[in-house]
């Protein structure tokens, strides 16, 4: 219901419409404004991929191995692996190289899939 009413005031105001929020906030004169926005969508997004992938991850090293890993634990394994040793700045480097990763990646997501 927000959604709609920014976007007929962004009408309004700006004389088009503006559906995605950071196009509405290009349009703004006050930098602090903007930057206070910006960092709210940026700490959301960061929010959302830590519950995303981090507490299933843990949940499920949990699952494996419950007498010597909590969750705590695995949330930092997870980490660990995610964020050093697969080296995600070597996968996005060239495109050819994440091209061939996604190939790799789907040989396993196709069978959890079919489970």
């Amino acid at each position: 219901m927000g959604r709609i009413a920014v976007t007929s005031a962004s009408e309004f105001i700006y004389g088009e419409v503006l559906w995605d929020p950071l196009r509405l906030i290009d349009h703004w004169d006050n930098r602090a404004a903007a930057f206070f926005a910006s960092l709210s969508f940026l700490i959301s997004v960061i929010g959302v991929n830590i519950a995303a992938n981090s507490v299933s991850a843990g949940n499920d090293l949990m699952a494996l191995f419950p007498k010597y890993i909590n969750i705590r634990r695995g949330q930092i394994i997870c980490a660990f692996i995610g964020g050093w040793a697969l080296c995600p700045w070597e996968i996005l480097a060239t495109a050819p190289g994440f091209l061939s990763f996604m190939s790799g990646y789907t040989v396993f997501l196709g069978p959890f899939a079919g489970m």
